[in-house]
């Protein structure tokens, strides 16, 4: 009996975006790198600011999946700090496989991300698109 498979890889590292697709077929590997020219590139004309780190993260209750824009999490930075139902999060990541909460790992629903950043100064004299 064979099994096959594949599994996509995706990293970034010196601007160059590459992704691997290893394929196994029974006890066979093959990586075989693929380059994508859509990920954004920083240039002369586009500008990057990494958001990577830990961000304050919870899920609205399964019961009242609303609760989140009732209450306007996005505007209220009070509900972010000081709150046992607020974890930190880390980004990238999926929060399925970061916590040991099985309620959080299988939870179907809205998941909210907030964190707080600085735009660099040259971005107030760009034009936004």
């Amino acid at each position: 009996l064979t099994i096959g498979f594949i599994r996509a890889v995706a990293c970034q590292q010196d601007d160059v975006s590459e992704s691997t697709m290893e394929t196994f077929w029974g006890s066979e590997s093959y990586q075989i790198p693929v380059y994508s020219l859509l990920y954004p590139q920083e240039s002369s004309t586009r500008e990057m600011k990494s958001l990577d780190g830990l961000w304050k993260f919870r899920l609205s209750p399964s019961l009242q999946p609303q609760t989140g824009f009732e209450h306007q999490w996005f505007a209220n930075n009070s509900v972010w700090y000081n709150n046992p139902e607020v974890l930190d999060m880390p980004v990238p990541a999926s929060y399925n496989d970061i916590p040991t909460d099985g309620a959080i790992r299988d939870f179907v629903g809205w998941a909210w991300y907030f964190r707080t950043f600085y735009v660099p100064q040259s971005w107030n004299e760009k034009v936004s698109r």
